[in-house]
């Protein structure tokens, strides 16, 4: 199995993650934002939102014992009923924009860190987290739904150790493997439109840190 990009320890691979992370290594961590069911935006396999979720998390319980799963604060929780027992509930990181955005008649001020499993490092742990509201025109990134950088760099910080490798099976243009180089964590990302896969490989490549998501 060929990565799509393999440099100082991030690895890209392009293609179903259903498909791919049966041949990887354990990790330490999965942390990742799924395709949310009613999601408003185009992108790959939307239609089928739940039924790929629910796949992709029974193949994460062979891969490690921790995980997080990022959810909009409009987003129907019932489908993390998906997440197998093995993975107990520990507890929820509010990722808060500031200033909120409107999102349709809803001001949207959050989106929501659901955290599963056991063995985490750290005794106590923030409930939540604040990051400057970035569009995507303002970084330059074509990806409908980014993740906030800033975010993502401050709940991997917490949520894992520098020795760790951490997976997203849903990375979209990337912003959780820009955050794991920030940090100095490994990390694979896997990603089915070799467009998105494209754009988190020019952004890895940026010495300079982002002013964006």
């Amino acid at each position: 199995m060929k990565p799509y990009y393999d440099k100082g320890g991030i690895t890209i691979y392009c293609g179903d993650c259903r498909k791919i992370m049966p041949h990887l290594q354990p990790v330490d961590l999965v942390c990742t934002d799924p395709v949310w069911p009613g999601c408003s935006w185009e992108l790959p396999n939307m239609d089928i939102a739940e039924e790929l979720f629910k796949d992709s998390v029974s193949i994460i319980n062979d891969l490690t014992t921790r995980l997080i799963v990022i959810l909009g604060c409009d987003i129907d929780v019932r489908l993390l009923r998906h997440v197998p027992s093995s993975f107990p509930f520990f507890g929820i990181v509010w990722l808060k924009r500031t200033p909120p955005v409107y999102k349709g008649f809803i001001l949207y001020s959050a989106d929501v860190a659901y955290v599963f499993g056991k063995g985490w490092p750290k005794l106590l742990m923030s409930t939540e987290i604040s990051g400057p509201s970035k569009g995507r025109r303002e970084s330059g990134n074509t990806h409908p739904c980014p993740r906030n950088r800033v975010h993502m760099e401050r709940l991997l910080a917490k949520y894992s150790c520098e020795n760790w490798t951490v997976l997203d099976p849903f990375m979209g243009s990337g912003t959780t493997l820009v955050a794991a180089k920030n940090l100095g964590r490994k990390c694979i990302g896997i990603e089915i439109s070799e467009e998105y896969c494209a754009i988190a490989v020019k952004r890895l490549a940026q010495e300079v840190m982002e002013l964006g998501v």
